[in-house]
């Protein structure tokens, strides 16, 4: 009866997902494999947010408050989709496969597996631990449980700090019906492991079979990121909703239509909803996209504007519900120091902040050599197929770096950079983007494949209007 419960709770949100991106006209422009976890995503930004609503509203969470309103609007954004005969995206057909090329796929999928068994595994035998996990998630998540989703927010500790985590536990633990301390992390290893396969299915558009395989295994190869994946910290569902947008970019660059712009921004929106520097990510991740569309996008001007206004319109708007919420309530107490400092002292700053960079990125062993890869990767040469793919991710990898380097050379973020007067938050926040590195190391590295559905992105103005 549990399995049952938590296929409900986690099947849900992937029908809401689905309608969604049907209704957009959105979902045979993925890849088959990005599709469900593409939907996971965005159904549990859906649910997170209904619950906010109806906890603003002082409406107790039932089987019938929580499924009913979303049923009904899956319903309709499903009825009303029409038909949708786009065509789904084709893989370039896969090298002539060898002795060692068969063994080596071989090989990876098996440590693949390993990987999957050893994160759900853990995930679930491991109780909550860790201070964060503790007291800034688990404990918010437990008040709004255990009152029924009926308590005012500005009561819940920490409540400057987005809910889409602590609300999506109370879900876990609503269809549970209990408060469990193992099973209510079954959503950090779910949302890592269905991120492992939207991975592997953009990887897929671009590359052959093995590559692709390699991408995935990298991926879970850095243990500190699966590590996340098995205690209840917020990193890896930030990572998932911040590269699972430009993922969503990457995907859009094989066939240029608006649709999948439109999941983009809305992914990069609902993260603004799971930590602060959501919004910041959320940010970047619209400059890399309308630097995209500039690039990449229809020839008329006014479509450019229009398709890049309206993604940042959609962005703008999911942060602004909690962001105006919590303002209005006096919600504001959160602790970052983002003021900028004086000028005084900034070399040295500067110079601290690059050395711990560059020591956790190259000398820490929590990411073995996947960032000398990525530095490495930068200066091979283009296959002009992939060359689209590789400068979307390595520009928002390399930008996502720049950005955290001047906000803890300028502003109070050195000090949590630097790990003074608290633990270093450092490793945590390149989880938000190393997939990217990942993908890009691979689009380098791979060999080039037959050009049957790996063409370059087209640039004829073919950008859907619907």
């Amino acid at each position: 009866m549990t399995v049952v419960r938590l296929l409900i709770a986690l099947g849900f949100p992937v029908i809401l997902g689905l309608a969604l991106m049907r209704r957009l006209h959105a979902d045979r422009l993925l890849s088959t494999g990005a599709r469900i976890p593409c939907a996971f995503a965005l159904g549990m930004g859906m649910v997170s947010h209904w619950m906010l609503l109806m906890t603003i509203a002082g409406v107790g969470y039932s089987m019938v408050s929580l499924h009913v309103p979303l049923a009904v609007i899956a319903a309709a954004l499903w009825l009303t989709a029409g038909g949708n005969h786009a065509d789904t995206p084709s893989p370039p057909h896969d090298t002539p496969a060898g002795g060692w090329r068969t063994a080596a796929l071989v090989l990876i999928c098996a440590f693949i597996i390993y990987m999957t068994v050893f994160i759900g595994v853990r995930a679930l035998m491991v109780p909550i631990m860790e201070w964060d996990a503790i007291s800034w998630i688990a404990l918010k998540a437990k008040i709004l449980f255990y009152e029924n989703g009926a308590i005012p927010i500005a009561k819940l500790p920490n409540s400057a700090y987005p809910l889409q985590v602590p609300l999506s536990l109370a879900w876990i633990a609503f269809h549970l019906g209990e408060w469990s301390e193992t099973l209510i992390k079954v959503l950090f290893p779910v949302y890592y492991l269905l991120f492992a396969l939207f991975l592997y299915s953009t990887a897929r558009l671009y590359v052959d079979r093995l590559w692709a395989a390699v991408c995935t295994a990298l991926f879970l190869s850095v243990l500190f990121a699966p590590y996340h994946a098995t205690i209840a910290y917020r990193d890896t569902v930030m990572m998932n909703y911040f590269c699972g947008g430009m993922l969503v970019l990457v995907h859009w660059l094989k066939n240029t239509r608006s649709p999948l712009l439109w999941i983009a921004a809305i992914l990069l929106g609902l993260g603004s909803f799971v930590k602060l520097e959501g919004a910041l990510y959320m940010g970047l991740g619209l400059m890399i996209l309308a630097a995209a569309v500039l690039l990449y996008g229809p020839r008329e001007r006014f479509a450019k504007i229009r398709v890049t206004g309206i993604s940042g319109a959609i962005s703008a708007g999911i942060f602004a519900i909690y962001f105006i919420y919590k303002n209005l309530i006096g919600a504001t107490h959160a602790t970052q120091d983002t003021a900028v400092h004086s000028a005084g002292g900034i070399g040295s700053r500067l110079w601290e902040v690059l050395t711990a960079v560059c020591r956790e990125l190259f000398l820490s062993g929590n990411w073995h050599i996947l960032w000398a890869l990525f530095a490495l990767s930068i200066w091979l040469p283009a296959d002009r197929s992939r060359q689209a793919a590789r400068l979307v991710t390595a520009v928002t990898v390399i930008a996502f770096i720049t950005v955290y380097i001047g906000l803890g050379t300028l502003t109070g973020i050195y000090k949590s950079i630097l790990g003074l007067g608290s633990s270093g938050v450092l490793p945590r926040i390149f989880i938000h983007v190393y997939p990217l590195a990942v993908l890009s190391i691979c689009l380098a590295a791979a060999e080039r494949p037959d050009c049957v559905g790996a063409g370059h992105p087209q640039q004829e103005g073919n950008v859907d209007e619907r």
